[in-house]
């Protein structure tokens, strides 16, 4: 009988690994390797490849390079001037080059005490970062510092008016009227001097908003949060739709001029931008306009959602929210009648107003009539 025949599993008395003797009268435990068993050895196995790396330890990811505290400064809304402290860390064990410090949109921040040079060896560049609390409605700086190790960027977002994104109910009327103010100072004698506290007449607005569902939700906290806020205060009746955006996203061109749009043409410096497909808003403020051809130019590029789609431009000015009483029409449906007033520290400069005298000393006129129809001019 040769092994490959026989059943040695289910023979009773052979043990699992036999082979024959050449006389075939005895059977014995065959050593190991005669058996063709392989034997055990107590070593590690060879890795594998997996694919994955090793990480880093803590002094790759610390030393060796060059590190920016902090890296990104979100700021929300601004209630006045903000300041941080900036740290540009040599992390290695040479020297460090910083060749250059460039920056994009910069218009109302500053970067003061680091400049181009040699860090030494772990030390450390310090500089003074303000955010101002005038600038762009929206800032979106981004500060980059050029060294011998690559690139380091600071960026910088912040919003500096709080946006009023609900239209007017047109049926109840919308009022924008001028006032005046100024301080009286007066002497021993009875004598009275006044002085304006205003380059110009102060806009104010009322009107009636209304909300619904989640846009009434909106609106209810936004009249509860920000009465102590800066508003964008849009100025509906002269909207203008945009028929194109510049390929850079700093240009709008409108749907014709707009001389006759007296706040977006003379005394607008910040403006909405309202995609209506998807109800989505925007602050910006402009560089430079051209009303007799149309064109806006914006301080800083628009984001992407606002580079198509149907827009439409408003012009805003910076007011505070005087009045804001609610009336509720049915279940769910309320309106909201609201006044606010300009800031007079927020208006522009003389000189960017038509008729404004070339001679600073010379009296500033307002050429406009009064409205003889009431009880005229008081």
């Amino acid at each position: 009988m040769s092994l490959s025949s026989a059943l040695w599993p289910l023979r009773a008395g052979w043990p699992p690994l036999v082979c024959e003797a050449a006389d075939g009268g005895a059977a014995w435990e065959p050593a190991l390797l005669r058996a063709g068993v392989p034997r055990r050895n107590d070593v590690a196995p060879l890795p594998r490849p997996s694919g994955r790396h090793m990480g880093l330890s803590m002094a790759d990811l610390i030393y060796g390079q060059g590190h920016l505290y902090p890296s990104r400064v979100e700021l929300g809304l601004l209630a006045g001037t903000e300041t941080r402290d900036v740290i540009l860390w040599n992390a290695a064990f040479t020297p460090l080059d910083l060749m250059a410090v460039s920056s994009r949109s910069p218009a109302g921040t500053t970067l003061s005490g680091i400049a181009p040079g040699s860090i030494p060896p772990t030390g450390t560049a310090a500089g003074r970062l303000t955010v101002l609390a005038s600038g762009p409605a929206r800032q979106e700086t981004v500060y980059t510092f050029l060294t011998s190790l690559g690139e380091r960027k600071l960026e910088i977002t912040a919003l500096r008016v709080l946006l009023f994104p609900f239209w007017p109910e047109w049926s109840a009327g919308l009022e924008t009227g001028y006032a005046f103010d100024t301080v009286v100072a007066r002497d021993e004698n009875g004598g009275e001097q006044r002085r304006p506290l205003a380059r110009r007449p102060l806009r104010t607005l009322r009107a009636t908003v209304w909300g619904d569902g989640v846009r009434g939700q909106r609106l209810h906290h936004l009249v509860h949060q920000g009465k102590d806020r800066v508003f964008g205060v849009p100025l509906w009746q002269e909207a203008r739709r945009v028929a194109a955006v510049g390929p850079e996203r700093d240009a709008l061109t409108l749907d014709g001029p707009f001389e006759d749009c007296w706040n977006l043409s003379r005394l607008c410096g910040l403006i909405m931008i309202h995609e209506r497909r998807r109800d989505a808003y925007v602050a910006a403020s402009l560089a430079a306009k051209d009303p007799a051809g149309g064109t806006l130019f914006l301080s800083a590029p628009l984001d992407e959602r606002f580079a198509s789609g149907d827009l439409r431009v408003v012009p805003l000015f910076s007011g505070m929210l005087t009045r804001a009483e609610p009336r509720t029409v049915s279940d769910g449906f309320e309106t909201w009648s609201v006044a606010f007033e300009e800031l007079g520290a927020s208006q522009p400069d003389l000189e960017g107003l038509p008729h404004a005298p070339a001679d600073p000393s010379v009296p500033w006129l307002w050429p406009h009539r009064p409205d003889w129809s009431g009880e005229g001019p008081g």
